[in-house]
């Protein structure tokens, strides 16, 4: 996947791990979600499979950390070439 990273922190190689895990999620996600929420940001927490969902990165970063404190998230933003954003 291409895209731009909110954060430049991390391993690429680890980044390139957690995009392979969350990218199955996120595309299941595609075909739930479809067109309702077309440029939103869907950040995915890898262990559990659970997403957050908005427009702006930073609450939704700040609502999934509320619950996984430490975690690290990978995020897509929907639309027909979704751009990629490894959260951490």
């Amino acid at each position: 996947m291409d895209g731009d990273n909110l954060s430049q922190g991390g391993d690429p190689a680890a980044r390139q791990a957690l995009d392979e895990k969350c990218w199955p999620i996120f595309e299941k996600l595609t075909h739930e979600l479809g067109d309702r929420y077309l440029n939103w940001l869907v950040a995915i927490e890898p262990e559990s499979g659970e997403y957050f969902l908005g427009q702006d990165d930073l609450d939704v970063l700040s609502r999934a950390r509320k619950k996984y404190p430490g975690g690290t998230f990978f995020a897509y933003r929907l639309g027909k070439n979704p751009a990629v954003d490894y959260l951490c």
